[in-house]
């Protein structure tokens, strides 16, 4: 009488899961309180719970996080883009001052933000040098970033890049036309001058398409399951 018996089953590979870093197994415990005559409390139990000989362990498997883990994508694709414009008056000018002082402190803030991977430059730091449509007056940017919204993020949303780009109605002529285009390429490749130039007068005779497009019509990359949605935020008021 009062006599307790503990029993835990044999431990398989299934068993054993990790939580937070902490091996979990399950175990098998019962906990069977024999009153007088023994073994009949046994046999009561076995019938009761219709299991088989009392000397087998019910067990309960705790409740674990799912296994399958959704590990990250490396993406394999990034986004280009090309801006290009005409300024009024030449770079020296004394109109286009100010735009030329903010060209390495605003590209500086580029190359720090989360997703920038590239920009075309000349030994110059920038690509005002940069031939363009075969128009020297024009000039044009062209960047790498890791996706859509990171690119967006900096354009919109950078507060440096925002003072410059409410002025650029006083440094550039209003365009007539698309003069920035969007475009997805290959991880690890990097767009060149020709290939922007067929991306924007693309865009300009066909719309955007999947070979070309804006921040406000937006495609998917290769890698997305899902459509990206135009923010609100990438359409700047001023």
């Amino acid at each position: 009488p009062g006599v307790k018996f503990t029993r835990m089953n044999p431990l398989t590979a299934d068993d054993w899961e990790t939580v937070n870093g902490i091996p979990v197994t399950t175990v098998a415990v019962t906990l069977i309180h024999l009153a007088a005559g023994g073994h009949n409390a046994g046999k009561a139990m076995d019938d009761a719970f219709n299991r088989g000989p009392a000397s087998l362990v019910w067990s309960w498997r705790p409740k674990l996080p799912d296994r399958r883990v959704t590990l990250p994508v490396m993406a394999r694709h990034h986004i280009a883009q090309v801006n290009a414009s005409l300024p009024r008056e030449p770079l020296d000018s004394r109109r286009l001052a100010d735009f030329v002082a903010a060209l390495d402190p605003v590209n500086a803030v580029g190359e720090a933000a989360a997703g920038f991977l590239w920009r075309l430059q000349t030994e110059d730091g920038n690509a005002t040098a940069v031939r363009f449509l075969d128009d020297d007056r024009i000039i044009v940017n062209l960047t790498v970033w890791e996706s859509i919204e990171a690119l967006g993020e900096f354009v919109f949303g950078n507060r440096a890049h925002l003072d410059v780009l409410r002025r650029r109605r006083h440094w550039f002529v209003p365009p007539t036309q698309a003069m920035v285009a969007l475009w997805w390429i290959p991880a690890e490749t990097l767009p060149t001058v020709a290939d922007a130039e067929q991306r924007l007068l693309h865009l300009r005779e066909h719309g955007p398409t999947p070979y070309a497009f804006t921040f406000r019509e937006p495609f998917s990359s290769p890698d997305a399951e899902v459509a990206p949605t135009a923010d609100e935020g990438w359409f700047c008021p001023a």
